[in-house]
């Protein structure tokens, strides 16, 4: 007898348990970021090469901090206080030893306690980056001047410029070396604010669509001749009726 009542209360509303499957099954799917994140398709090569842009990222900021030791080399003590501002969540041991062509420890000859420095091979190429910044300086100015005609305003803030300076192929110091050497271009405001003086619209084009265009002239021509022409707005085969 519970069970006859069970089944006919169970039952009662069979159409609205199909109605709401029904809705189930013809329910817009959800639009969100987390949805597009997993049906997101990843490229391994990209994912390697953005992984070792971090890390390439990380030896240069901890480079950067060395290179003010007066002395030649740093103490690994005080080089583990550097983790959080370098972004390490490794400790700094394991880290040194994981690259041991950028890092080289070793024992202090007198205090006997562990000791760091970079390597030459690195100084030279960090040497040798900075030389090709620096006579790269007319893209350097173009790069920088297409930068900020991308911005609404045509300004960008300095702090913003500097956070993405190894980027942007820009100086440490681009301040002096590239905006104070061109007035024409660049303009600092108030408050520490980039703002570019006249558009240009010869870099209004980028580069990748010219590229393209070249390579589709030269690939398609005949394509290219047959878009030159000026349109018909005569069916095929009208003109050739009226003439005969």
């Amino acid at each position: 007898m519970l069970r006859i009542l069970h089944n006919s209360h169970k039952n009662k509303f069979p159409e609205r348990k199909a109605a709401v499957l029904l809705h189930r099954r013809w329910r817009k799917p959800t639009d969100s970021a987390q949805t597009r994140l997993e049906s997101r398709t990843r490229d391994p090569r990209l994912d390697r090469l953005a992984a070792r842009a971090r890390t390439l990222k990380k030896v240069l900021k901890l480079q950067e901090l060395m290179s003010k030791a007066r002395r030649g080399f740093t103490s690994v003590q005080i080089m583990s206080r550097w983790r959080n501002i370098v972004g390490i969540n490794t400790p700094i041991g394991d880290f040194l030893r994981k690259y041991p062509r950028v890092f080289e420890t070793y024992a202090h000859p007198s205090r006997r306690n562990p000791v760091c420095r970079v390597s030459k091979k690195f100084s030279d190429l960090v040497l040798e980056e900075a030389a090709a910044v620096e006579e790269s300086g007319p893209e350097t100015v173009r790069r920088l001047a297409k930068l900020l005609m991308m911005s609404a305003d045509g300004t960008l803030h300095a702090h913003a410029l500097w956070l993405v300076r190894r980027e942007l192929g820009l100086p440490d110091g681009f301040r002096d070396s590239v905006l104070s050497r061109h007035p024409d271009m660049f303009r600092m405001v108030y408050p520490d604010t980039v703002v570019l003086v006249e558009r240009d619209e010869g870099l209004a084009g980028a580069e990748v669509e010219k590229w393209r265009e070249k390579e589709y002239r030269e690939k398609w021509p005949e394509r290219v001749r047959d878009e030159v022409r000026v349109p018909d707005p005569f069916p095929d085969g009208f003109q050739d009726r009226e003439r005969v």
